[in-house]
């Protein structure tokens, strides 16, 4: 079947500055695991252990384009999934079509030439529960929402954050209606919780990421404030890629400004602050019941693309860090990055446990 390139970003075959071919393999320090487009280039792509059978999927890669179609019973096309990237990076529009030529927008993402955007995910994954997914205005200006509901319309996560530059000093950071606001001095951040002023947290900023802090939502300076965490940017032999060693969050040079990868690493320290979520029995069950119903509802290429989350060693503590990464609002502004897709695939497929991991986040 011939297909149309179209260009999207994708894990293994990504066309960007990222040489990871040159990674080296990615260490366990703790119960933290170096991670993003190394690990992902380690691990790479696992060959799933299951029996032989005839896949309901035909996938196809041509160039940068992915197109998933899934047969009926017979052998004939229910509906294809057709994946490309955005303008934004690491976004995707995603639409799935039908032999009747009706159309289901899954995924989109648009922005104008004065820099507002608009993104918006309609996912439902194979157990039913539908995935809202909403973030729109500027890098300066946002709001953002996250509805996840089951089958019977019963709402099991209702998360909502915005944040506003409010001067060159000062942002707001709202997360499920508790405001802080963010003030820069000399020395480092303050955050101060407007409901309760003697919530309050100080961090000392590594001015060489001054501007990288400023984008930053408040639980974050929280956590690496309270886990005494030194960011530092370092290749120390490991190009585009970022880890979690001790107190020390290792960035190298191609990813400082990759907000997401950041927020995912700090998703880490966050997970480990908590006691380590991937020893919670519960969150563990949720998973793996979800993991199972993903490789089923997946074809190959698909797989691929998610393999970190599906047959790493460590999917689990990846997945709660990818999640807070998602919850923290953050993008990967403008750095072109090969892990869009496998976010996306997340989001669809694992929306019980990416509640569960909200909650425990997120709890009052």
């Amino acid at each position: 079947m011939k297909i149309t390139p179209i260009n999207t970003i994708t894990t293994q075959t990504a066309k960007t500055s990222f040489k990871s071919k040159t990674i080296l393999k990615p260490k366990t320090v703790g119960r933290m695991l170096e991670t993003t487009m190394a690990a992902t280039a380690v691990y790479g792509i696992a060959q799933i252990n299951k029996k032989e059978e005839k896949s309901p999927f035909i996938e196809t890669k041509n160039g940068e384009n992915i197109v998933s179609i899934k047969l009926n019973s017979k052998g004939k096309e229910e509906y294809r999934t057709i994946i490309k990237p955005s303008k934004i990076a690491g976004e995707y529009d995603i639409t799935q079509t039908f032999p009747n030529g009706k159309k289901k927008i899954l995924s989109s993402a648009k922005q104008n030439k004065s820099g507002v955007f608009d993104i918006q995910k309609d996912f439902v994954s194979p157990n039913g529960l539908r995935t809202l997914y909403k973030k729109s205005g500027t890098d300066d200006d946002y709001q953002m929402s996250y509805i996840i509901k089951d089958n019977n319309g019963q709402v099991k996560l209702n998360f909502t954050r915005s944040f506003k530059k409010l001067d060159n000093d000062t942002t707001e950071s709202i997360v499920n209606g508790k405001k802080h606001i963010n003030t820069f001095g000399i020395l480092g951040v303050e955050s101060i919780n407007q409901d309760n002023p003697n919530d309050k947290n100080f961090m000392i900023v590594n001015w060489l990421f001054e501007d990288n802090m400023k984008k930053l939502p408040a639980e974050i300076f929280y956590c690496i404030g309270k886990n005494k965490i030194r960011i530092l940017e370092d290749n120390y032999g490991n190009e585009n890629n970022a880890c979690v060693s001790g107190h020390l969050l290792k960035l190298s040079t191609e990813l400082r400004n990759d907000f997401f990868v950041f927020a995912h690493e700090v998703g880490h320290i966050k997970s480990d602050e908590l006691g380590d979520l991937a020893k919670d029995e519960e969150l563990q069950k949720i998973f793996e019941q979800e993991r199972e119903e993903a490789l089923r509802n997946l074809g190959k290429v698909l797989q691929e693309e998610a393999d970190y989350f599906l047959m790493h060693p460590y999917r689990l503590r990846e997945v709660i860090a990818e999640t807070y990464a998602i919850l923290s609002g953050l993008s990967h502004n403008d750095v072109k990055s090969c892990l869009g897709m496998r976010t996306n695939i997340l989001m669809q497929y694992f929306p019980k446990t990416i509640t569960y991991i909200a909650n425990r986040f997120y709890k009052e």
